[in-house]
């Protein structure tokens, strides 16, 4: 039988549960880790765009009624359902038009361009097309936050040449 130990002196396990506890502190602030999950819902907004919804738990977006859709066909050939300048989607996946606010637990992604909030909240005229995430999408969000969390548990000093590691035959 193969028997593998690992031993550390008791210097290197307090290094390393120091460590860990510092690092436990830090993740309590989410802020250095936003910008990773940002990247991924600006991924997940521009599917849900270019799907015109379909990308999204609520599915496609209904059809355009059939004088506006001529009208835009007209005025604005071979754009998408909520296009018609590009400005709305840009500002979702990250031009100067979007606002992004974080704090320790919580990142809140906005479009300031004016009328999004009429498609979001289905207000006036504008047709309703909000955004509802696929349980995939918040796998895709944490999945970016844990990679960063990986890297940084990776940085933890944990005294490494105090632990010593044995390879030996067993005796049954």
């Amino acid at each position: 039988m193969l028997s593998i130990r690992v031993q550390a002196d008791e210097g290197a396990l307090r290094g390393l549960i120091s460590g860990l506890e510092r690092f436990a502190i830090q993740v309590s602030d989410f802020r250095r880790y936003w910008p990773a999950a940002l990247i991924a819902v600006r991924e997940i907004l521009s599917e849900a765009m270019e799907s015109e919804g379909g990308a999204t738990q609520a599915g496609s977006w209904p059809d355009l009624s059939p004088g506006y859709a001529k009208w835009k066909a007209r005025h604005f050939p071979g754009t998408k359902i909520l296009e018609r300048t590009g400005r709305l989607k840009a500002s979702l996946i990250g031009s100067h038009e979007q606002d992004v606010l974080m704090s320790p637990t919580s990142m809140t992604v906005r479009s300031t361009v004016p009328y999004g909030r009429f498609h979001q909240l289905g207000l006036g005229q504008k047709r309703r097309a909000p955004w509802s995430p696929r349980p995939r999408d918040a796998f895709r969000i944490a999945g970016a936050i844990s990679r960063e969390i990986r890297r940084d548990l990776l940085r933890i000093p944990n005294s490494s040449s105090s632990f010593r590691g044995r390879f030996g035959q067993a005796l049954s």
